[in-house]
């Protein structure tokens, strides 16, 4: 499948059915597809192991600064009962596995990155 990451901006008006999962803290999260007047599609993960209370939903700007954007609180979030969260590897326990290779182990054990070692599933949740 695809991933949408790290989207690029968009201009006012291009895409009126879009919001913003956000953090109380207004911390943008992910994007939401609004498809009906109480409710929104997001991936999964976005929501997973995440408290309503904690979220909001912001629409009505491209602009995730806009002083006069649309804020609703959250109901509630459905994530589908088949997903599946990825499992990550550290890049310690991938170098520990490359030492064939000096270099891709030396690089791999100073990166401090996690690898997904498997892809998550069924990555769809609805928010109320």
């Amino acid at each position: 499948g695809e991933a949408i990451v790290n989207g690029r901006n968009a201009q006012p008006q291009r895409f009126p059915y879009m919001a913003s999962l956000r953090h109380l803290a207004r911390k943008h999260q992910c994007g939401v597809a609004i498809i009906h007047e109480k409710y929104g599609l997001t991936a999964g993960h976005c929501v997973y192991g995440k408290k309503e209370e904690d979220h909001v939903i912001q629409y009505g700007s491209v602009s995730l600064v806009d002083p006069d954007i649309m804020t609703r609180i959250i109901k509630k979030f459905h994530l589908n009962p088949n997903y599946v969260p990825p499992q990550y590897k550290n890049s310690s326990a991938l170098a520990a596995e490359s030492q064939s290779d000096p270099d891709l182990y030396d690089m791999l054990r100073f990166c401090g990155a996690k690898y997904m070692e498997t892809p998550m599933q069924n990555d769809i949740a609805i928010i109320e």
